[in-house]
């Protein structure tokens, strides 16, 4: 039997099958220093051809390892965030919130109301607590429950005559009764006062037998300007006044010559007059100074 001897080739460097591994180390080793290498989308070259023995195989390239790129990677970030922030150093980020408060429109505990205000008389007080004869919604204003012309007589209420009109007895708002008039809730005033029966009754302030206007006491019985009426039952006189002929030193009057006229000089170089009142009533005379010209 005939043996043969298989031959294999040596080569200065690593054996065949390892020499593409050891290849790559080495460039691996050399890239571990830089800190932005890629990965080659390709890899290194395949390892030297095989040598071909007596009767041996063929040797077959072999594939190379993965590849660095040593050039700069080109790095990309994530999306960056907001750079405002709300904390106790930076507030630059932060909300301008004001805390729940009565007034602020919200009605929420305690609160019975929140009008928005912290105005009381509107139904909800200074407070947002719902006031008495108010009714009040989650939100808005309020709504009085007492109503003037109702024909009933509710809290802040003296009269209520069914409507709102004044002069009959009960003002428009239902505060006011003329103390000339009986009213009862929900019927018309009925005026107990009698004008111009010489008595001077609630809601009157004179009575002079009459109930003409005009003459010092109104139709009403209510006095007019002008005049004085002293006497119930008795015609009213003018108030005192100057021009009435009565010299009234309460008044500050010292002359009252029955007008108000002021006298007038007949030429525009006459001296002035000295004038000399007599009697109240009475016309003024003209007294001549001794030292005065002709007038």
């Amino acid at each position: 039997m005939t043996r043969e001897r298989i031959v294999r080739p040596v080569s200065n460097g690593p054996a065949g099958p390892c020499a593409g591994f050891v290849f790559t180390a080495i460039w691996v080793l050399a890239g571990i220093g830089c800190s932005s290498a890629s990965i080659s989308s390709t890899g290194g070259t395949g390892g030297a051809v095989g040598g071909t023995g007596a009767n041996g195989g063929t040797g077959t390239n072999r594939a190379g390892g993965a590849g660095i790129n040593l050039s700069s990677a080109a790095a990309t970030g994530g999306t960056g965030g907001s750079s405002k922030v709300c904390n106790a150093s930076n507030t630059s980020g932060c909300k301008a919130q004001n805390p729940p408060a009565c007034g602020d429109g919200i009605n929420q505990p305690p609160e019975q109301c929140d009008d928005g205000n912290m105005l009381p008389g509107d139904g909800c007080n200074g407070v947002c607590q719902v006031e008495p004869n108010w009714t009040c919604p989650p939100a808005g204003a309020c709504t009085r429950k007492v109503v003037c012309g109702d024909g009933v007589i509710g809290p802040g209420e003296v009269c209520d005559d069914g409507n709102t009109l004044d002069g009959d007895g009960c003002n428009s708002t239902c505060t006011v009764q003329d103390p000339a008039y009986t009213c009862i809730a929900g019927q018309l005033c009925t005026r107990t006062s009698q004008c111009g029966n010489k008595r001077i009754e609630p809601g009157e302030n004179c009575d002079d037998g009459n109930t003409v206007s005009g003459d010092g006491c109104s139709s009403s019985c209510q006095l007019e300007a002008g005049w004085v009426c002293p006497t119930p039952g008795a015609a009213c006189k003018p108030a005192p006044r100057c021009g009435d002929g009565i010299v009234q030193p309460s008044l500050g009057e010292v002359c009252d010559d029955g007008n108000t006229m002021m006298a007038t000089a007949a030429r525009p170089t006459a001296k002035p007059r000295v004038w000399a009142a007599f009697a109240p009533r009475a016309s003024c005379a003209s007294v001549r100074s001794s030292s005065a010209g002709t007038a």
